[in-house]
């Protein structure tokens, strides 16, 4: 098994495991804590395509979650920050420029670190 083939195994395998044990606030902070990780795996180019793809996934995955909560200014406003992470992954990818996953991350980061610091007061 090729090193990076190995790596992203076990990386797998460590979300696999992680999402098992958690319900809830858990799993909407594993989703945000792996979309930042992905995005800044893209920022590196040999990771790029993969990287992106499955930021772009987990983007509309994080998106669909809001279609059960009421319409208001915080749903529309999420869904914004994933709009505009999905456009400059799109375009990083179409480009073939990793350099502008710093611009999804910078939307992403900050809810990720919300999400997270929620998982730990609670």
């Amino acid at each position: 098994m090729r090193r990076a083939t190995a790596a992203a195994h076990y990386r797998d395998v460590g979300v696999t495991t992680r999402v098992l044990g958690a319900s809830g606030i858990g799993l909407t902070t594993i989703l945000y804590e792996e979309l930042a990780d992905a995005l800044r795996r893209a920022h590196r180019a040999d990771s790029l395509a993969t990287a992106g793809t499955r930021a772009l996934a987990m983007i509309a995955q994080l998106d669909s979650l809001l279609d059960n909560v009421p319409a208001d200014d915080f749903t529309r406003s999420m869904r914004a920050i994933h709009a505009q992470a999905a456009r400059e992954t799109a375009a990083a990818l179409r480009e073939n420029a990793p350099k502008r996953m710093q611009f999804a991350l910078a939307a992403i980061q900050p809810i990720a670190e919300a999400w997270s610091s929620l998982r730990s007061s609670a």
